[in-house]
């Protein structure tokens, strides 16, 4: 027996044809917002923290009014994990002025390589792209990527720079701007949060690169790729490396409200190298 959504506005009946076509939910929002009248009335199936292939999740997020909760992007990373199918508003209501919510999902599941089937019927990858070494000897996206692009446009392994502006001053590349900014070497907490900021940047200030990601499957394609070649204590293969959770995470960071982000980046990294760790 599905739900039935409480309510009286405009837009109910729009949602309740998506839980009704839901196996479970997604969103939190204050005590007065609809989606949180919504989570309550799903139960425990809201929120349930584990996904499959075989689940269907209406996804809801609070608009723009005072006091609201961001969408609810790590348990949708969670949902996209484990390739379930995402319900969400269409575009035409999707982009009305107040719902920054919806337009913090539809722009995660970009994000994590998801695309539109149809109107708000969100899929996962099709096809996600072979990975790669992200280092500075790899020809291609790989050295773009790394950190020091300026030795690998040396090696010849790129053909332009990628200069990042951090903090008012522009740095030739992501790892000069890491360099001139770190009070203490290795990976700790401070430099993490540090590199993720800087990755993040170098997208924001490159879509040419951010966009190589997303056509590739996004964080599904990121967490894939490795960052080995030098013995350094970033390197690893897949999420066992350092280096792969920062872009990740600076990845889904630089398709998303900063607001969001300042409250989840940390329990995010965490919550990766856990999972990594197990």
């Amino acid at each position: 027996m599905k739900p039935i959504l409480p309510g009286s506005g405009p837009y109910l009946a729009k949602d309740q044809r998506k839980s009704d076509m839901a196996t479970c939910f997604i969103g939190l929002g204050s005590p007065f917002s609809s989606t949180h009248s919504y989570m309550k009335a799903w139960g425990y199936l809201a929120n349930k923290g584990h996904y499959d292939h075989e689940d269907v999740v209406f996804v809801s997020a609070e608009g723009d009014r005072t006091g609201r909760i961001p969408a609810n992007l790590d348990e949708l990373r969670y949902a996209c994990a484990g390739g379930a199918d995402i319900l969400t508003d269409d575009a035409p209501n999707r982009e009305r002025p107040y719902n920054v919510g919806e337009r913090e999902v539809s722009k995660a599941l970009l994000a994590m390589g998801y695309w539109e089937s149809c109107p708000g019927s969100w899929s996962a990858p099709r096809e996600i792209a072979d990975p790669i070494n992200i280092i500075s000897d790899a020809k291609g996206l790989g050295g773009a990527l790394t950190n020091p692009t300026e030795i690998a446009f040396r090696k010849g392994k790129i053909e332009q720079h990628y200069p990042v502006m951090f903090n008012g001053l522009t740095y030739p590349d992501a790892e000069c701007a890491y360099k001139a900014n770190i009070t203490t070497r290795g990976v700790c907490d401070a430099n993490v949060r540090l590199m993720i900021h800087i990755i993040e940047a170098k997208l924001r200030q490159h879509p040419i690169l951010f966009e190589a990601i997303a056509k590739r499957g996004g964080t599904f394609w990121i967490e894939g790729c490795s960052h080995v070649g030098y013995g350094g204590t970033w390197e690893g293969q897949c999420l066992s490396s350092a280096f792969i959770r920062a872009l990740t995470l600076a990845y889904v960071r630089a398709s998303n409200s900063e607001s969001h982000l300042k409250q989840t980046s940390a329990s995010s990294w965490q919550e990766m190298s856990t999972t990594t760790a197990a």
